[in-house]
């Protein structure tokens, strides 16, 4: 059914490799200015080419290990994962082929990737440890932000938690986007983390509505 407020089509679940591979191309778009891609891989160019791969693999890795979200137009994508899944291992990384993520970064960025994702990883452990569904990724295509269309993407899981009591977890680089998930229930928690040399981020957490 299409939104009046925005005209798009409310997001569903997607399976199959031609999904993960237009949300590729949509989180490729929506993230290559992003804080974490930009130190990870600062010549645009290069990040150009290695976003679309990145994120492919991550769509299917939410797809092995969670729910891939799509608007029906493609202009959003969300990646969660259940509150069942337990640590990332290699046959899920073999399986989206992010394992193949230090051939494509090369030694240096693979270093910046490695330090920005174990301080997500440490923040996560710090901040929730029941179940949680966690927000992997959330991005909306440039030409179609500020339509609210990443509340229609978050909108069906964030119902569930709520459903059935469980917390809800994300991470974001990015403050514009902190008073953008604080309207939909998520809080900072533990503050603004700043690592060192590189890019700072807001762990958010979201507990279940009554």
């Amino acid at each position: 059914m299409r939104s009046g407020r925005t005209g798009a089509v409310a997001s569903t679940v997607q399976t199959g490799p031609d999904s993960a591979q237009r949300a590729g191309g949509v989180l490729a778009r929506a993230f290559h200015d992003d804080a974490m891609f930009c130190a990870v891989q600062p010549d645009p160019q290069r990040r150009a080419r290695l976003l679309p791969w990145f994120f492919t693999a991550t769509a299917r890795l939410g797809q092995r290990e969670g729910e891939l979200h799509m608007l029906e137009d493609d202009a959003g994508v969300a990646i969660w994962l259940t509150p069942s899944h337990g640590r990332l291992g290699l046959g899920a990384l073999v399986h989206s082929r992010l394992a193949f993520v230090p051939l494509h970064l090369g030694p240096a960025g693979l270093r910046r990737f490695m330090r920005i994702t174990g301080n997500f990883d440490s923040a996560r452990e710090e901040l929730v440890r029941e179940p949680y569904w966690h927000l992997f990724i959330l991005g909306v295509a440039p030409e179609h932000q500020g339509r609210g269309l990443g509340g229609e993407l978050m909108a069906p899981v964030l119902a569930r938690a709520d459903r059935d009591g469980v917390h809800c977890y994300l991470e974001t680089s990015e403050e514009r986007n902190v008073p953008f998930y604080e309207r939909h229930g998520f809080a900072v928690g533990g503050g603004r983390r700043d690592p060192q040399g590189l890019p700072p981020f807001w762990p958010m957490v979201r507990e279940p509505r009554g």
